[in-house]
C-alpha cells in the first residue's frame, strides 16, 4: 500500500458516468483510472484517458485532492 494515496471522483472521459482515479503516491509512475462501464463494473488502465490534461495535473508534483 501507498501512503497519501486519495480516490478522486469524476467523469474523466466525458461519458456521463461516476468514474474513479487513484492520486497522491509519490512512488507511481502512472495514474490509476477505473472508467465506469455504467452496470457496476470498471474498466481499468494506468494511464488517463484521452482527450484532456487532467491526467498531467494529477500526477504533478505537489498536487494535493480537497
Amino acid at each position: 500500500a501507498s501512503p497519501n494515496v486519495k480516490v478522486v471522483t469524476g467523469d474523466f472521459n466525458a461519458d456521463g458516468k461516476t468514474d474513479l482515479a487513484l492520486t497522491g503516491a509519490t512512488d507511481w509512475d502512472c495514474l490509476p483510472v477505473a472508467t465506469s462501464k455504467g452496470d457496476g463494473t470498471f474498466t481499468t488502465t494506468c494511464n488517463a484517458p484521452k482527450g484532456g490534461y487532467w491526467g498531467f495535473w494529477a500526477s504533478s508534483p505537489g498536487v494535493t485532492v480537497i
